[in-house]
């Protein structure tokens, strides 16, 4: 390949969680490494340094060359997924807008790749493996808000409720009620994603007034014949 070209328009993000931990937001503005078994010393735009220790000490490179995004695998001995498709050391994949990274050891961390990094915005995991039936997810600060979109579990299966009459994408195409959500999925509605991880949601809630404001403010399990809400 040719040399790196010309640093982007917006600088890129990559959102890491490993289970139901606080996500963090990474901000990549032209190149980056990733390296594991360290913690941040010091702020920088270069180097993700990361204190897990099933990761290795160079894990991989994040770069933008000749108009677009790549992944480099470095890692010899942790298993490393792109958009579900193992990559050996050295091997590179393109990356696009909510594309999933995955490493995987005796751990596994997972990583989404945000083309524009996504600033004043708090990432959060929904936790879906819990019983629960119903999650609705509600449009407004205050509760009693209008209703964003649900996702009803059926027979095993994740699928698409009722929702706004707001456009809701899934992996980038419209997308209709009843549609089953499946691993890796990527909801978006508006400026607001949502990416599906088997047993919850990953989402960015925005920090500032405006724009879509995401809230849990209901929560739904079927007990026998009794519908119980937990607040």
């Amino acid at each position: 390949m040719s040399g790196t070209s010309k640093a982007p328009k917006v600088p890129a993000g990559l959102v890491f969680f490993e289970g139901q931990e606080k996500p963090r937001q990474y901000v990549i503005f032209q190149k980056a490494l990733i390296e594991g078994q360290k913690e941040m010393e010091v702020f920088t735009t270069s180097s993700l340094q990361l204190s897990y220790p099933f990761l290795d000490p160079a894990q991989g490179e994040i770069r933008w060359e000749d108009g677009r995004w790549l992944y480099k695998n470095m890692s010899e001995n942790v298993f490393t997924f792109v958009r579900g498709q193992i990559l050996a050391r050295g091997e590179e994949r393109e990356l696009t807008d909510s594309t999933v990274i995955r490493l995987s050891n005796n751990r596994m961390l997972t990583a989404v790749f945000l083309e524009q990094f996504a600033s004043c915005t708090d990432w959060r995991f929904i936790n879906m493996d819990d019983g629960r039936h119903t999650v609705r997810i509600e449009n407004g600060a205050e509760g009693g808000g209008e209703s964003a979109l649900s996702l009803e579990y059926d027979n095993g299966r994740w699928l698409l409720g009722d929702f706004s009459d707001g456009e809701l994408n899934l992996n980038g195409k419209p997308v209709a009620e009843g549609s089953q959500i499946r691993f890796d999925d990527c909801l978006q509605i508006g400026d607001t994603r949502f990416i599906f991880e088997g047993s919850g949601l990953l989402y960015g809630n925005r920090t500032y007034e405006g724009g879509l404001s995401v809230h849990i403010d209901e929560r739904t399990v079927i007990n026998s014949l009794k519908r119980v809400t937990l607040l």
